[in-house]
């Protein structure tokens, strides 16, 4: 976009992670506990982006504070969550991600930015993506004894009631859903599942498929041969859709 002075984070020299094969757990455990050593570097960056992180952090309040400390004095922090709001309103449970702590609806994002007494709320953006809705807050750094946060009740009512239909609804879709699956078998033939990623994993285990799913699919030789989690559902190549004769194929798999 134009910055010449921009990088990522060292996630050894600045994080001080040791292991090879770490992700956003590790990222976010160092910053709450604060092991970031660029926090005490006399020049410090006008923006850090956190972007897709927040929803995985442990502790909200300690994961903030370090962030404070490590962008300049006026300097701005950029946050991107997804927007569980989406999954509420389109009754999309794959929505639940085996690694997320934190779900943000608009409201709960918007009420998160005055949580800390390091920053001030300056803009707020919805936006489409490729998996969803994606929320993105931009925070100004400031020295004040925190902002007065103005709760909306009737907003904080409605996200109250959107979660409530949510779980609400879930016995219902799974009975509808295992039903037309069973009767598919009985009168078509047998079913797969093409994906064995996050959304198969949670498909299959909260809808109960184990039993009226012969198989998932996905190419990738690592997984070939093994299960998905929490079930007995096999991993073979897309080859086998012909092979064994497979009549209906469910997509679990990113557009």
């Amino acid at each position: 976009r134009g910055f010449t002075n921009a990088r990522l984070a060292d996630p050894v020299d600045e994080y001080g992670i040791k292991e090879k094969n770490f992700g956003v757990e590790t990222v976010q455990e160092k910053i709450c506990c604060r092991a970031v050593s660029c926090m005490n570097r006399e020049i410090r960056p006008e923006l850090v982006i956190a972007g897709f992180i927040l929803e995985h952090v442990h502790d909200f309040r300690n994961f903030i504070q370090p962030l404070g400390e490590m962008v300049s004095d006026s300097g701005f922090l950029l946050v991107q969550v997804p927007d569980f709001g989406y999954s509420l309103d389109k009754l999309e449970y794959t929505g639940l991600w085996e690694e997320h702590v934190l779900y943000f609806t608009e409201t709960v994002f918007n009420m998160c930015m005055g949580v800390s007494k390091k920053f001030s709320p300056v803009f707020f953006r919805k936006y489409a993506h490729d998996d969803g809705v994606v929320l993105a807050g931009l925070w100004q750094a400031d020295k004040k004894d925190g902002l007065c946060l103005s709760l909306n009740q009737d907003l904080i009512e409605t996200d109250i009631k959107r979660c409530a239909k949510f779980q609400a609804m879930f016995a219902e879709h799974r009975a509808s859903l295992k039903h037309f699956l069973s009767c598919f078998r009985s009168a078509e033939g047998k079913i797969a599942l093409f994906g064995a990623g996050h959304q198969a994993c949670i498909f299959a285990n909260l809808f109960e498929l184990e039993g009226l799913i012969e198989f998932a699919v996905d190419d990738d030789i690592n997984k070939q041969g093994m299960y998905l989690p929490g079930s007995h559902i096999e991993i073979k190549n897309s080859q086998s859709l012909v092979a064994e004769n497979i009549r209906l194929c469910l997509t679990a798999v990113s557009k």
